[in-house]
């Protein structure tokens, strides 16, 4: 009996260890044309941008590894299709991972160990846990060499 009671109490105790953090802040809004001349404009480096769109593991050799960032492609249309938008880092978990304390998850993908849209989760950052959609995407942009991408990057749903 004791046993049972300190197992409920621990698990009621890690529990309440998680929190939910404020909502982030958005970025500003910025166009799909826009989007298609950061090639030619620099002026957005390190600024807080939002947009929609889709993310896909475009490439063939898309490396995920559970617990740190991917680099996703984000684009106009599902499942890799449309105008190639922007590349993000967006952290990639494996079903079934579980946070004991600290900051509940949000911003991140959950997939299983075969990474397929039709039954990836995405936790955005209000904490809900959602199917593949299209969503607003906020973050840092960020250039390198020449090469521009997301960083910091928070999942909205579309209102």
């Amino acid at each position: 009996m004791k046993k049972l009671l300190l197992l409920t109490c621990s698990i009621v105790f890690i529990t309440a260890c998680t929190t939910k953090e404020a909502p982030s802040q958005m970025g500003e809004s910025i166009s799909v044309e826009q989007l298609k001349n950061l090639p030619k404009d620099d002026s957005w480096n390190n600024k807080l941008v939002s947009f929609e769109g889709y993310f896909g593991f475009c490439r063939m050799a898309n490396i995920v590894k559970s617990g740190s960032k991917a680099e996703v492609r984000i684009t106009t249309e599902e499942n890799c299709q449309g105008d190639r938008l922007i590349d993000a880092k967006i952290l990639v978990e494996l079903s079934g991972s579980t946070i004991l304390a600290g900051s509940a998850p949000r911003n991140q993908i959950i997939a299983e160990k075969n990474i397929n849209l039709e039954t990836i989760k995405v936790l955005t950052d209000d904490y809900e846990k959602v199917s593949y959609q299209k969503f607003t995407f906020s973050g840092n942009l960020i250039y390198n060499n020449g090469n521009y991408y997301l960083d910091n990057v928070t999942i909205h749903l579309i209102k």
